[in-house]
């Protein structure tokens, strides 16, 4: 039997709090129902969304191609680092590592009052189910269902994959690396790293490749003021998680992140049936000429809504 090595990517730390900036509608939805928003990633602002660090490795790989060993110019490439992976059911949740920053109070600040919800990065959180059952309550036509083989024994398999199989990856917090001119250094030393781990396997054994989104927590220089930590997940299936809400984008896919249930098992800690008090441990309210009166409604709201050990603080960035 062939033995079995199991890759996964380096932890990327991140402080202990993380802020999530949002507007007061926003924050409504959060502590009134107990839910995050998770949105495909193929709908953010930016453009190059889950593709600046894959292409940035690709681009490193062609330029040391010629000095790699042709076992290794296989492998990485079967690998699936060289894609940005399926960018439309990925779903992404971002934070800023900056309690107090001037662009984010600018970016959801508007015409009213923006908040900096800090959320505990230790604590697990789960994507909310919207739909029971175990199928398609209306499979399209293309919906495929699955196969099944009858064995001598009376038993039936699976001989095909199964659209409604429930899964749910992600939900590690990730810090954001922001790519300028040049390589980044992580992205030498991931391919290194790569090539090292190709050239020492043993004759026999199968390396299993955790997470083609290994460079999913890359992104352009030009954001870099915010700071970014991010959430990801990829689901399946859609039809039990997904919502949409409207955008200039015209209808956008998002799922809702809450904290798992007290009594969910392993095999179910990445979703959950029900929405459950969040993690959070402070709310900043953000730059507003009636900060003891955003304070003082803000308190109301969170000792009505079971945040009552929550924080209140105000920003101390002079911008109006």
């Amino acid at each position: 039997m062939a033995n079995i090595v199991i890759m996964a990517d380096e932890e990327i730390d991140a402080p202990r709090l993380v802020w999530h900036y949002t507007s007061t509608e926003g924050l409504l939805g959060i502590v009134q129902r107990h839910v995050l928003w998770a949105t495909s990633a193929a709908f953010m602002n930016d453009a190059e969304e889950l593709k600046a660090g894959a292409t940035a490795f690709r681009a490193y790989f062609e330029e040391r191609k010629p000095d790699l060993s042709a076992k290794v110019v296989s492998e990485i490439t079967k690998s699936g680092h060289l894609s940005p992976g399926s960018v439309f059911d990925t779903y992404l949740l971002s934070a800023s590592r900056l309690r107090d920053s001037l662009t984010m109070w600018r970016n959801y600040g508007g015409s009213g009052v923006a908040f900096a919800v800090g959320i505990d990065r230790t604590a697990k959180l789960a994507i909310l189910e919207q739909r029971r059952g175990e199928s398609h309550p209306s499979p399209p036509p293309d919906y495929d269902p699955p196969d099944w083989i009858e064995l001598e024994n009376g038993r039936r398999v699976n001989a095909a994959y199964d659209p409604d199989t429930i899964f749910s990856f992600g939900a590690e917090w990730q810090r954001v690396v922001y790519i300028a001119e040049g390589t980044p250094k992580k992205i030498r030393k991931a391919l290194d790293r790569l090539v090292s781990r190709i050239e020492s396997r043993e004759e026999g054994q199968i390396t299993i490749w955790l997470g083609g989104s290994s460079f999913h927590h890359f992104k352009n220089a030009g954001f870099r003021d915010e700071r970014e930590v991010r959430l990801l997940f990829d689901i399946n299936p859609s039809w039990k998680f997904v919502l949409h809400r409207p955008s200039r984008f015209g209808p956008v896919p998002y799922v809702e992140i809450t904290s798992p249930e007290a009594s969910s098992d392993e095999s179910r800690e990445h979703w959950a049936k029900k929405a459950s008090v969040l993690p959070i441990h402070e709310i900043v309210v953000g730059p507003t000429l009636f900060a003891e009166d955003a304070k003082r409604s803000l308190r109301m709201l969170l000792d009505h809504t079971g945040y009552g050990h929550v924080k209140v603080s105000s920003s101390k960035t002079p911008y109006r």
